[in-house]
């Protein structure tokens, strides 16, 4: 319990609790001191207990362990170095504490980490440790060392288009095209983030689906279904929570075939957030029938509007809005976010004085009010990091704070390459579903224009992935190749 929750024996010691249970005070002091300063008391036990410190003594060390291995990994691993055997801390412990300062050093790009999560025995190897290996052979574009990671991981793991297309470019960079050509060639077939990137690394036209109308439906039988009449009933009163959940009911009692019908329906009924819900529920989100419905545009003079008089793009507004509400309106999450933008009320406030919007109502769940104030703050966050969409992506996520430490430090790094290794997996995500769904809109726009040569100057997203720029960049003269920066670091370790 406590080494769970180290906070709850400061309480205890600072309450006095523990005083009035015989012998407990001291044992919750040592687990207070040991999360408040692990080293100092790894380091003093290394010179107390030349033999086995005894059960609970033990347990306290290997949590101890833990604890500075998330704090300062380079420490951790020096002092499990000097481990006495005589501590009776088996291998699956020390593999256990290995595993927790290995993942932290590669949160923390240490040059260390490969070679410490690679040396992790398979009994502490997951899908994390695989995963991370192969970012921190990633971050420093050590191609060869990235291969010998993803080929690591476990089948389903490696073969996921994400990992299928850092092979490939592992391949290019080391000379081998051809192998990169066709595993290139294997991910162009679906429309997502992978498959854009692949068809632009192979300078090919992206698979967009040829959109065939809807195909005809008995709607019929559905309609007649009391939950679903109760749904559409509720959605047309204005009763949106309401309508929702009976829909989701709806979804799931009637027979699965029934299914597409009432997708058409709520198609009809423009309620495009069920309309997505519906679509993944069959599992048919790359069908052509159904792909266009997945990308609606509502409010589209307000979306057009504001992206012109911000000076952003309105494919880029339009996959903001879909990854952060789903053309929810109404929606608001348990932080405080609020609307289809989810701006939280504080940023809002400030972003309507920073960019002079003159709004003197801030009702963040009215489209309007929410789309113009989005607009302009990604249109702040586009300006300030220099225009480079997948860093503004990702503030408008995560913070502006946050980016600015996940930038490289040396020298500059390969947009791909940075969207692939940032830390948190909600970021990193959010990043290529937005540039995905930006493409796609972008697409819908030149296909509804009736244009599609125009739709070959719309940005390609590859060229949206510029190199991000260093922090603190170094002289192009002192310059070496990653690969043997990192050997260096290695070495020296």
């Amino acid at each position: 319990m406590i080494a769970g929750n180290p906070s709850f024996a400061s309480y205890l010691v600072r309450a006095g609790t523990s005083r009035k249970i015989s012998g407990l005070d001291a044992y919750f002091k040592r687990w207070d001191e040991a999360y408040k300063d692990p080293q100092g008391t790894l380091q003093q036990a290394l010179q107390r207990y030349p033999s086995y410190p005894g059960h609970d003594e033990q347990a306290l060390l290997i949590q101890a362990f833990k604890w500075l291995g998330r704090s300062d990994p380079q420490a951790a691993h020096d002092l499990l170095a000097q481990l006495p055997n005589s501590w009776r801390i088996n291998s699956d412990e020390q593999a256990e504490i290995a595993r927790v300062f290995a993942l932290k050093a590669a949160y923390t790009r240490m040059p260390q980490a490969y070679n410490w999560l690679m040396a992790l025995p398979a009994s502490v190897q997951d899908k994390e440790t695989r995963t991370w290996t192969a970012r921190a052979a990633l971050r420093v574009q050590d191609w060869a060392r990235l291969k010998v990671a993803i080929k690591a991981m476990p089948v389903d793991l490696s073969q996921t288009p994400q990992w299928q297309y850092w092979l490939a470019r592992a391949d290019a960079e080391l000379g081998k095209n051809l192998e990169a050509k066709a595993r290139w060639q294997a991910l162009v077939h679906t429309p997502d983030y992978y498959g854009l990137l692949a068809a632009d690394r192979l300078g090919i036209a992206y698979p967009w689906p040829k959109i065939p109308p809807l195909p005809t439906m008995d709607t019929r039988a559905v309609e007649k279904n009391p939950t679903v009449q109760l749904a559409f009933y509720l959605h047309a009163a204005g009763l949106t929570d309401d309508a929702r959940r009976a829909f989701l009911s709806a979804l799931k009692e009637i027979p699965r075939e029934q299914i597409p019908a009432l997708t058409l329906l709520a198609e009809q009924s423009k309620w495009h957030d069920r309309v997505s819900i519906a679509i993944a529920r069959m599992k048919k989100q790359d069908d052509p029938h159904w792909f266009a419905a997945r990308f609606p545009t509502p409010w589209e003079s307000t979306v057009d509007a504001q992206a012109k008089a911000q000076g952003i793009a309105s494919n880029w507004l339009y996959g903001v809005i879909r990854r952060e509400s789903l053309f929810m309106s109404d929606v608001g999450s348990g932080a405080g976010a609020q609307g289809l933008m989810q701006l939280m009320p504080n940023t809002a406030r400030w972003i309507n004085h920073k960019a002079d919007l003159g709004l003197t109502t801030m009702n963040l769940h009215d489209p309007t009010t929410s789309i113009t104030l989005g607009a302009a703050y990604l249109s702040y966050l586009k300006d300030k990091f220099n225009g480079q969409l997948p860093l503004a992506i990702a503030a408008y996520n995560a913070g502006p704070g946050r980016v600015r430490q996940w930038l490289p430090e040396d020298r500059n790094l390969p947009g791909d390459v940075w969207v692939d290794t940032i830390l948190f997996d909600e970021t990193r995500n959010y990043v290529r579903a937005v540039l995905s769904a930006t493409m796609i809109y972008a697409w819908r726009e030149s296909k509804e224009r009736e244009s599609n040569k125009s739709s070959q100057n719309t940005d390609n997203l590859l060229s949206l992935l510029t190199p991000v720029q260093a922090s603190n960049p170094t002289t192009l003269s002192s310059v070496k190749p990653a690969a043997t920066v990192v050997a260096e670091r290695v070495a020296g370790n």
